[in-house]
């Protein structure tokens, strides 16, 4: 039994994101301070996922695993960004500690290859982390809010992941309660079936 729920098209009747309509347009700063605009994603599957916080266990175990998975990503032709509501130096240094544990671990690969910095995948290819961190912090949750993924109470994301087409049209979401790590086999086999469509 899977620990995953999937919100329906019903989702996001607060303003939210919805499946089959456009995913809301959202800017935000890279980990890198790079503006970074979704619609510029067009034409490749976007995995837009959202979490509570830098250097946490849950979100560092999910964020490891996606990074040691960066291969499959790049295969399907994926973007995937990870957005947090923390402040652009904090996901700097949290980067930096990503890669340098998964370098521990003997699970950094091709870092620093020029596959990884030459494949399309953004910016943060090229430093082996294989996911762009995106910083939610000004104003304060705003893309989480319009993407209906925001804690209000708590002043951060939830755990929700959108999986976007390459028209950035939401064909997938996956929500998992702040201390459940989304599984990320699910997530892939969605992604490589929205690779495939024409």
């Amino acid at each position: 039994m899977t620990r995953t729920a999937r919100r329906g098209p019903s989702a996001g009747a607060d303003g939210g994101a919805r499946i089959g309509e456009l995913a809301p347009p959202a800017v935000g700063r890279t980990h890198h301070g790079e503006e970074l605009r979704l619609e510029q994603l067009a034409g490749a599957p976007v995995l837009v996922m959202f979490y509570p916080f830098a250097f946490s266990r849950v979100c560092g175990s999910e964020l490891a695993e996606l990074q040691a998975r960066r291969a499959e990503l790049r295969r399907l032709g994926v973007r995937a960004l990870a957005v947090s509501c923390d402040a652009i130096h904090s996901l700097r240094a949290y980067a930096e500690h990503l890669v340098a544990a998964a370098g521990s671990a003997g699970d950094v690969g091709d870092v620093g290859d020029a596959e990884d910095a030459d494949d399309g995948a953004g910016p943060a290819a090229g430093d082996g982390l294989g996911v762009e961190l995106v910083s939610d912090f000004w104003p304060h949750g705003r893309i989480a809010q319009d993407f209906g993924a925001f804690d209000a109470e708590r002043g951060v994301a939830t755990r929700t992941s959108y999986l976007l087409d390459a028209e950035l049209v939401v064909r997938h979401i996956q929500h998992v309660p702040t201390h459940q790590a989304r599984e990320l086999d699910e997530t892939l086999d969605v992604l490589a079936r929205l690779s495939r469509i024409p």
